[in-house]
Parts: structure tokens; sequence; C-alpha cells
């Protein structure tokens, strides 16, 4: 084998081991979350981050009843933290009795998103 070959191949190996935590996962949902966002004045707002679709739908039909239009995004996230606060608020959000619940529980998650995102700067 050339040289070239054989390096080029080298390289590109060590390319992949060294970028395989940036190269898209597309059939790895364990790591998937859906964000809901509202735009407003050119301005996006989380509305609501969730695991479950269920519960993203049902915000998604909260909000549509108030005529505005959510949308909702595929976010591979990789802080364990805000994996699993998400995940554990996701609990809550499934035994939500009324939206003004689920509306206040989506609220502390966004929060929360916000503020492990601003630790992380």
């Amino acid at each position: 084998m050339n040289k070239k070959v054989l390096f080029g191949i080298l390289t590109l190996l060590i390319c992949l081991f060294l970028y395989r935590d940036y190269i898209p996962k597309s059939n790895n949902t364990e790591n998937m979350f859906y964000f809901l966002e509202e735009k407003n004045n050119n301005n996006f707002v989380f509305v609501g981050i969730t695991k479950d679709l269920e519960v993203a739908e049902r915000l998604m039909n909260i909000y549509e009843k108030e005529n505005i239009k959510l949308d909702l995004k595929e976010v591979y996230l990789r802080s364990e933290e805000l994996k699993i606060n998400i995940e554990q608020f996701d609990l809550l959000s499934k035994k939500a009795l009324t939206k003004e619940e689920l509306l206040k529980i989506q609220e502390v998650v966004c929060a929360s998103y916000e503020e492990v995102i601003k630790k992380g700067e």
C-alpha cells in the first residue's frame, strides 16, 4: 500500500475518533429532546423542553388554542445534568392535570435549561 494512502486512512481514523461527539447521530434518540419555541418579535422564546413527544403535543395543543404557533425542534443534548432534570420534569408533566400546572412545570424546565447553559459559558 502506498504511504500516502496509508497516511490518509490513518488521518481519517484519528479525525473520526477525535470528533465523534460532533458527528450527528440520526438514530440516537437517547439524547434527543424536543424544544418548543415561540417566535416573538423576531426573537425565539423557549416555552417547553421535553423528551416525551406526548408532552410536546399536549403543549402545542394548549398554545394552539390560544392562537400561538410553536416551532418544534429536535435537539441533541450532551449535558447529563440537563438530561436528568428534563426527564424528571417529564414525569411531573405527564401527571399534570391542568394546563396551568403543565405550563408552570415547563416554565421551571426552561429556567433550569437557561441556568445550566449559563453555567457552561
